[in-house]
């Protein structure tokens, strides 16, 4: 990022510095060349597998749970 690019500029010690990987802006980076194919590639290969903390539940259980407790989702 840089002072030129007044839409993206925000200095790096700002609490409010966007992350170039969110998936919200993720495409506008990349159209504009502030992002390239492969650091993304490179990112998602790069993340951890959490998968073994996950919980399976499925749909039903949660709604039954919900509607036990009159949450009245459905």
């Amino acid at each position: 990022m840089n002072k030129d690019n007044k839409v993206y500029y925000v200095p790096k010690d700002s609490p409010v510095y966007p992350n170039r990987f969110d998936t919200r802006i993720r495409l506008r980076s990349l159209t504009r060349g502030l992002l390239s194919q492969t650091e993304v590639t490179q990112y998602l290969t790069d993340l951890p597998d959490d998968a073994s903390n996950a919980e399976v539940r499925h749909y039903s259980e949660v709604v039954d749970e919900a509607d036990d407790q009159g949450n009245g989702l459905l």
